[in-house]
């Protein structure tokens, strides 16, 4: 069975969101305060995290931080090691995060770099629905 993972658009906080961007949608966070998660929060949810588990959390690197369950085969594929050690996002981790938060993008032109990144982290497809 096919893993297709669903991004609800009226959920998804994307083009932005740092301390300088007042558009009352909350910061970028896996899941903001605003009820808004970023495409990372919908891979999260659907990799099998809970709301509070990735609530206020900023990507993937920090929530290896936290003593919670990892579903099989989350941290393998999103976080890696630097060459010291620390831990690191891995490169389509970043992608995502990069297509998520460019606020140069079109919706269709992040919407095609969002599934090309989520698609490297084992979902066979990703759509988006409002």
């Amino acid at each position: 069975m096919p893993k297709i993972l669903t991004i609800k658009r009226s959920k998804w906080r994307r083009g932005g969101g740092g301390i300088t961007i007042n558009d009352n949608k909350g910061s970028t966070r896996l899941l903001n305060d605003k009820g808004l998660m970023c495409c990372l929060g919908f891979d999260a949810i659907g990799c099998g995290f809970t709301p509070a588990d990735i609530l206020g959390k900023v990507d993937p690197e920090e929530l290896a931080h936290y003593a919670i369950a990892f579903p099989a085969g989350y941290l393998e594929t999103r976080v890696e090691s630097d060459k010291s050690g620390h831990l690191t996002n891995s490169k389509p981790v970043f992608d995502a995060i990069s297509a998520n938060d460019d606020r140069k993008l079109s919706d269709g032109q992040r919407e095609l770099k969002v599934r090309a990144a989520l698609m490297e982290l084992g979902w066979d497809y990703v759509v988006f629905v409002d």
